[in-house]
């Protein structure tokens, strides 16, 4: 497999690493930026502390870096938006992938202690601006869609977005972000229109997991109208199950979660869209 972007002239296949070229600016190009948030607690106004929902993301970094390459690919875990600030002071990427969170338009990325810090997409948009020879930016995050809309308007026509219109299963969010780039892999040799490639790789990777052939068996859909509805403690309401029968619970009469129950396990995984 070739680099998405002939212009970056670098190899896919981490068996064939070719390392890659200098900008006239001392940054490294790089096909693949990705920056891996997922902070473990957040706090209130009223200074108390709320647990965040963990996200297993290492394994998310490997299966990307065994597509792009380590020489081809900078991977930032555990990532604050002071460590993103910084990685591009020093590599120019053709993609940028942020995975995690997004909350209230701002995406989600590790403070100090790990606690949630929010950053807004005009911000990010600012940031993105900067980085000559950038294609597209991917926002791995539960409804992302008006956080990557803010995006867009600062960077313009020339750089592409991909972000969710739903809520999203890891998993699946995980294994079609994987897929997708290894469409674009597959189209780089063919074709060199870098906006046309973008969009077929897209559109391709959506087809696939309509028909189910998908590395997630979950279908691309929006899952929302099958799950638990949110209770005010933000956790979710385990009443009845997808038959309307009353919920499994614990000893104290606490639904608890159950892998027969299609509202605990909706059978689509969620939805992204290109702008």
């Amino acid at each position: 497999m070739r680099a998405i972007f002939s212009h970056f002239s670098l190899n896919f296949s981490p068996q064939h690493e070719l390392k890659p070229s200098m900008m006239k600016d001392g940054r490294r190009r790089v096909s693949f930026l990705g920056a891996f948030s997922s902070p473990s607690h957040a706090m209130t106004p009223k200074g108390k502390q709320v647990a965040v929902e963990g996200l297993r993301l290492m394994a998310e970094m490997r299966s990307f870096q065994k597509i792009f390459g380590a020489e081809n690919c900078l991977m930032l875990p555990a990532a604050s938006w002071e460590d993103l600030i910084a990685a591009s002071k020093n590599v120019s990427p053709a993609l940028i992938h942020l995975s995690g969170h997004c909350f209230k338009e701002q995406w989600v990325f590790e403070g100090q202690s790990r606690e949630v810090s929010c950053v807004s997409g005009d911000e990010l948009g600012k940031l993105f601006l900067k980085m000559k020879g950038l294609r597209a930016v991917i926002l791995s995050g539960c409804q992302s869609s008006c956080l990557g809309h803010a995006v867009k308007k600062r960077v313009g026509d020339e750089v592409q977005i991909i972000c969710s219109t739903t809520k999203l299963n890891n998993a699946f969010a995980s294994a079609f972000c994987a897929d997708f780039y290894k469409k674009l892999a597959e189209h780089e040799i063919k074709d060199s229109k870098e906006d046309f490639i973008i969009g077929k790789a897209f559109r391709e990777t959506i087809s696939k997991y309509n028909f189910g052939k998908g590395t997630n068996t979950l279908k691309f859909g929006d899952p929302s109208p099958m799950m638990h509805r949110d209770g005010d403690d933000g956790g979710r309401v385990l009443d009845f199950d997808h038959l309307g029968n009353p919920h499994p619970t614990d000893s104290s009469g606490n639904g608890v979660y159950s892998e027969h129950c299609l509202r605990c396990n909706p059978q689509c995984g969620g939805k992204f869209e290109i702008i």
